[in-house]
């Protein structure tokens, strides 16, 4: 019970990190397609 509260209130201070962690695998996605493309053709 008490890790799961940690964990709320972690996540609570740690959402604009995990918003640009996100964003930035996304940036990361488009470029490995972009190359995988570039591969193809």
């Amino acid at each position: 019970m008490a890790y799961r509260e940690w964990r709320r209130e972690k996540n609570k201070n740690a959402d604009d990190t995990i918003e640009k962690s996100i964003d930035g695998t996304k940036q990361i996605k488009r470029k490995q397609e972009a190359c995988m493309i570039s591969w193809v053709y």
